[in-house]
């Protein structure tokens, strides 16, 4: 984070150096402390790029939806491939490709080619 927010910077930093009891709480603390420090405030140094994750969640809603009157998946590797597939899809509509030519790009292609094909910003 920039100097422009430096007491909210030092408020969180005291407020994150607190050691938790609960492992998961302690995981996550460790993460956004550690590890995504320097991503959490993006959104006031980037202008457009939102404070949430909304977008993103409205825009796998009716996938959602669909796995639920489906009876969803019936293993945990079904529902981490659906998940994979449908976030995969999504992107290549956001971007405006043809979903068959995308994942076939990520499928068959070099890393360096797939990677330019998900990180797109338009076809």
């Amino acid at each position: 984070m920039t100097s422009t927010f430096p007491g909210l910077q030092r408020q969180l930093r005291r407020m994150g150096n607190q050691t938790l009891e609960h492992e998961a709480a302690e995981t996550l603390r460790q993460r956004v402390i550690v590890k995504d420090w320097d991503k959490l405030f993006t959104f006031l140094r980037v202008k457009g790029v939102e404070p949430t994750n909304n977008h993103s969640e409205r825009s796998l809603r009716f996938l959602v939806i669909m796995r639920k009157i489906c009876f969803g998946t019936r293993s945990p590797e079904g529902s981490e491939s659906h998940g994979v597939l449908t976030s995969l899809l999504q992107t290549a509509k956001l971007q405006g490709s043809n979903a068959i030519q995308f994942m076939v790009k990520l499928l068959t292609e070099p890393i360096a080619s797939a990677k330019a094909a998900l990180f797109a910003d338009g076809p």
